[in-house]
């Protein structure tokens, strides 16, 4: 067999294991009650976005989780700040070893789980206690269970240190939620003591993630944008170019150069759209419509002759209106 030949064959292996990888997703979603948007296509930053109440997951499902690159982490980012979203990736392996069942894994601070860890999380309401760093396992240790368990058997802290193998520092540490136990160590203290000191690990939360402000210099339709008043915020993969933001709303907008064949694109665009509650635009050079898909269309010799942000509001409420 060629080479040539041997990565077709795995490249189409992969394929056909994501999408299987994909559809168990989704069916761990939907029995959870979570409103889902369309799929986009592979190279997007996102699969999906799903809705549950107030609760919004931005989706990536790969086989690797390692092939998360830095550029879709920070879209992801930008993306779920701006619709107070929680990014998720699922996989079934790193670049080292096959994932673990119900340990939470990192990839450039997005919380990385298998689909039986989010099934556990979102169908049986059982949290994860175990996060993966560097290759080995670690528990956030419960500090005030461990001082009143210390204290109700009148243990000092030297006495601990000495029977868990470890400083007397460091079980100053633990009761202090200063510093992590590895998974040996965690398991030493809960049997030593008898009772549970494992926190459970909350994946949906808010995190923090330095990333630059793209420059949207040499697009003149979102320079345009910027110049009546708008925060842009430039995205290269996803369904969407920008996210455009207002006083009071953020607009998926998506740039093109005419509107031949793009219903299917639209389609995505307004199932996005209505997951996140928010309204998306096109802005197209050439045209003639004024709705695709029931996603309002803006030309940009109409942009192009607006003074503030308040016009395009208008405009694209009123198109909205339209179908």
């Amino acid at each position: 067999m060629s080479i040539t030949l041997y990565i077709t064959i795995k490249k189409f292996y992969n394929m056909q294991s994501r999408a299987k990888l994909v559809e168990r997703v989704l069916d761990i979603l939907k029995r959870s009650d979570f409103a889902i948007s369309m799929a986009c296509h592979g190279k997007s930053c996102f699969d999906f976005l799903a809705r549950r109440s107030m609760l919004l997951l931005l989706i990536k499902v790969l086989i690797n989780i390692d092939t998360l690159t830095y550029e879709q982490a920070q879209e992801m980012f930008i993306i779920s700040r701006n619709f107070s979203a929680y990014p998720l990736i699922v996989g079934i392996k790193t670049k080292q070893a096959d994932m673990e069942e119900d340990v939470v894994y990192e990839r450039f601070k997005i919380f990385a789980v298998t689909p039986e860890t989010l099934e556990n999380i979102l169908v049986y309401n059982i949290l994860p206690l175990i996060f993966s760093y560097r290759g080995g396992y670690y528990v956030r240790i419960d500090g005030e269970a461990l001082k009143k368990a210390r204290e109700e058997r009148n243990l000092s802290l030297g006495d601990v240190a000495e029977r868990i193998g470890v400083s007397r520092k460091t079980i100053y540490e633990y009761e202090h939620g200063n510093m992590c136990a590895t998974l040996n160590t965690a398991i030493k203290l809960e049997e030593l003591f008898e009772v549970s000191l494992a926190k459970p690990i909350e994946i949906f939360m808010s995190r923090d993630f330095e990333f630059s402000h793209s420059t949207v210099s040499k697009n003149s339709e979102l320079k345009k944008l910027e110049n009546i008043g708008f925060e842009v915020f430039p995205v290269k993969k996803a369904p969407f170019n920008a996210l455009t933001k207002g006083e009071d709303e953020v607009l998926l907008t998506r740039v093109q150069l005419s509107s031949h064949r793009l219903e299917a694109k639209a389609k995505i665009l307004r199932s996005i759209s209505h997951t996140v509650n928010t309204q998306a635009f096109f802005i197209i050079r050439k045209t003639k419509q004024r709705c695709i898909e029931g996603i309002p269309v803006v030309k940009k010799s109409e942009l192009e002759e607006m003074q503030d942000a308040r016009e395009l509001i208008e405009l694209i409420r009123e198109r909205a209106n339209f179908i």
